[in-house]
């Protein structure tokens, strides 16, 4: 009876020792498979990750081209518009597709008005301000031939005014940018167009009115349509 305890005593440790080796092995192989499962989880993730973002760049790479080919077709129609819209005017002054107010002329991209009405300086540019415009500049060769064409003579100009009449008669080459006078206008000169020379005298005096702005852009409904949609019935 003893001897069967003590074996038993002695073999307990060695069966204990084995159960514990079994357990790990089944632990190490359980983490084993749910790292590897879990690693293929995240390599189908990434897999998909990357096809999404390719999906994405393709799309907005498509996207980006529409709207490039819409933004070119959109200044191809903007321009075929108004090259017909100026044929119309050369054909039909006054033509409902001009992109300028009545009575004022269209070249290049702005609009000119020259009045007959006579008025210093200072109330020549409080008019062209009202109408959203200013004062005559020249700024550019082709506007300078526009303006030749005209034939102005004793139209004001918009020239920052000047303390003395210094250089009147200058040959027009291009307007300066204008300036804000600080000192009393009435006191000052101011530049007028006489066929293709700058005058300056005093800014009281009472001259013609010549107003620049930009041409509004030429629909091209207003080109197609034959009727003025505007027009009450």
């Amino acid at each position: 009876m003893s001897e069967e305890v003590i074996y038993a005593h002695l073999k307990f440790p060695e069966s204990r020792k084995t159960e514990n080796i079994q357990e790990l092995d089944r632990f190490e192989i359980k983490v084993y498979t749910t790292l590897k499962r879990e690693t293929e989880r995240l390599n189908t993730l990434q897999n998909v990750k990357e096809e999404l973002q390719g999906n994405i760049s393709l799309l907005l790479m498509t996207n980006l081209n529409k709207s490039e080919n819409i933004r070119n077709l959109s200044i191809t129609v903007q321009n075929l518009a108004t090259k017909l819209c100026r044929e119309l005017n050369r054909k039909e002054p006054g033509h409902k597709c001009k992109p300028c107010p009545n009575h004022w002329l269209w070249y290049k991209n702005n609009c000119y008005l020259f009045s007959e009405t006579r008025q210093t300086w200072q109330d020549s540019a409080t008019s062209c301000s009202s109408q959203n415009a200013s004062l005559l500049q020249i700024k550019e060769k082709s506007t300078l031939e526009f303006v030749k064409s005209q034939k102005l003579y004793y139209y004001w100009l918009g020239l920052s005014p000047r303390q003395d009449d210094k250089n009147s008669g200058e040959n027009i080459i291009s307007s300066a940018r204008l300036k804000r006078y600080m000192n009393d206008i009435n006191k000052m000169f101011c530049g007028y167009i006489y066929a293709t020379n700058i005058f300056y005298v005093p800014c009281t005096e009472r001259h013609l009115l010549a107003c620049e702005k930009k041409a509004n852009p030429v629909k091209a409904e207003s080109v197609l349509m034959s009727e003025d949609p505007d027009r009450e019935m």
